[in-house]
């Protein structure tokens, strides 16, 4: 019963249909097959770069697949700046 919510800049075609795969993305896709997980994320960008605003989807939400038809979150915006603080790591990110 995990849910994982993160930043985790890494790119996956099946999240990120807007930047190309990694081979880091390639290794958590592998992790995330492997172990029954699916990515809750529906194609749209999590990200605009500042310097060419090209969009991207490097936050991602994953979820054990016995768990997806469960209601968890319809939606969550940011109306500024979407922010994460878990222990001493924290990242911002502008919303979209």
């Amino acid at each position: 019963n995990v849910i994982i919510c993160g930043d985790f800049n890494m790119h996956h075609v099946n999240w990120d249909t807007h930047a190309q795969s990694t081979q880091m993305g390639e290794d958590l896709n592998e992790w995330i097959e492997d172990s029954s997980m699916k990515v809750l994320n529906m194609g749209l960008p999590t990200r605009r770069s500042k310097i060419d605003r090209t969009k991207s989807t490097p936050d991602i939400t994953i979820i054990h697949e016995n768990r997806v038809e469960e209601p968890i979150i319809e939606q969550f915006r940011c109306k500024k700046t979407c922010a994460l603080k878990i222990g001493n790591y924290s990242r911002q990110h502008q919303s979209m």
